[in-house]
Order: C-alpha cells, then structure tokens, then sequence
C-alpha cells in the first residue's frame, strides 16, 4: 500500500513519457489489490478503466458510470482538479477500495467502489 503512494505522489514530478510508465505500474498495482474480488483479466480490464477515468478528471471533466451499493446504475460526471483531493485511490477500513472525485453535478466530493466502476464516457 505505500507503494501505491509513493507511486501516486510521485506522478506529479515527471514528464510524458515517464507519466506513462507511472501509469502503467499503477494500474498494474491496483489491478492486483482487484484480485481478491475477481479475475485477473476482469481486474486489469477495471484498472485500466479506473486509470482512464483518473488521468481524464486531472486534465477536466470525465463523464463515467457505476453500480451503487443498492444495485442502482449511477451515471456521473467528475474531476480532480481544483478538489484538494491528492490520493483519489485508497483502500477502506472495511477492504474496500474506493476512488473519491469531486461531483460536478452535485457539487460535492463523492467516492465510488472501484470493483463497481462500469464505463469511461470520455
């Protein structure tokens, strides 16, 4: 876990083209804390599109979808800049682990369980 972190943290600090290597070895990292809920093709398909959705908030708005806890689709539209959120990607109390971005709807910091995460609509 404090790799992750240090990975996270980290990623401020380069250019491109080691951007992209940092993002593959995050995505790499949280695909296998995905593995203890689900497979390793399904859990690095859901990194990748967690990943996606991450870098598309940092650079604006990102439009994407997810499951919540009572079953129902949840259609939202986020970002990370201007949020004061500096680790969106962390593991709960519980073992959850929950991706947290400001709501541009709702005008509020929301998260989302990353296991439930559907699609990038960006």
């Amino acid at each position: 876990m404090f790799g992750y972190y240090k990975v996270q943290s980290y990623l401020y600090k380069v250019n491109q083209t080691q951007q992209n290597a940092v993002m593959k070895s995050e995505v790499v990292i949280l695909a296998n804390r995905l593995r203890k809920s689900m497979s390793r093709r399904e859990a690095m398909v859901t990194a990748w599109a967690v990943m996606k959705a991450k870098y598309a908030m940092l650079a604006g708005n990102c439009k994407f979808q997810f499951v919540k806890d009572d079953g129902e689709l949840r259609d939202a539209e986020g970002t990370l800049q201007n949020s004061g959120i500096k680790f969106p990607i962390k593991e709960t109390a519980a073992g959850n682990i929950t991706m947290t971005y400001f709501d541009i709807e709702r005008q509020a910091i929301r998260s989302f369980r990353v296991d439930r995460f559907i699609t990038n609509a960006a």
